[in-house]
């Protein structure tokens, strides 16, 4: 009799699934570019400073870029407060 109560509580335990963080939605075919590719057109990612470009993907970590990763590292990047 236990094992049965056990599984009936188990039942009513289980909840729904939780959802994931959802990653950033890149293209499958999406080109990569290197940080120097986007330094030599910053304007692609949306500003007009090289350096904010090749400081914000150098920070990230990766070598090469979508057009959207970059633009939303960047993007992050020029939010952030100075401490």
């Amino acid at each position: 009799m236990a094992n049965n109560n056990n599984a009936t509580v188990n039942k009513a335990n289980v909840s729904a699934p939780q959802k994931q963080k959802s990653e950033p939605k890149v293209a499958k075919n999406e080109p990569t570019y290197t940080i120097g590719e986007f330094a030599s057109a910053p304007t692609s990612v949306g500003t007009e400073n090289p350096d904010i470009v090749t400081a914000a993907l150098t920070v990230s970590g990766k070598k090469s870029f979508t057009v959207s990763e970059a633009k939303e590292i960047i993007d992050k990047f020029k939010k952030k407060e100075v401490q």
